[in-house]
C-alpha cells in the first residue's frame, strides 16, 4: 500500500524540464534589446520635452528649438546603444 501511495504522489507532482540553454539565451536578448528600445524612446521623448519648454521660454514663433533638440536627442538615442554594440 505504501508503495501505491509513494507512486500517485510521484505522478502527481510537476516533473522538472531542462531548461534550453537556447530559450535563456533567445529571453535574455528580447529583455536586452526592447531595454534598449525603451531606452531610445526615453530619450527622445526627453529631448521632445526639452525643446518645447525651450521654445516656450524664448517665445519663438516655430519650434525650431523643438526640432534641433529633438534631432540632437535623436542622434544621441542612436549613439549609446551602437557604442555599446561595438564594445562587445
Amino acid at each position: 500500500m505504501d508503495n501505491a501511495l509513494c507512486l500517485k504522489k510521484k505522478s502527481l507532482m510537476p516533473s522538472k524540464k531542462p531548461q534550453n540553454p537556447f530559450k535563456k539565451k533567445q529571453f535574455k536578448d528580447y529583455l536586452k534589446y526592447s531595454a534598449m528600445g525603451f531606452q531610445m524612446a526615453a530619450t527622445v521623448i526627453l529631448g521632445l520635452l526639452i525643446g518645447v519648454k525651450l521654445d516656450e521660454w524664448l517665445e519663438t514663433s516655430r519650434p525650431y528649438a523643438t526640432l534641433i533638440s529633438v534631432l540632437v536627442f535623436v542622434f544621441i538615442a542612436l549613439y549609446i546603444p551602437l557604442k555599446e554594440f561595438l564594445k562587445k
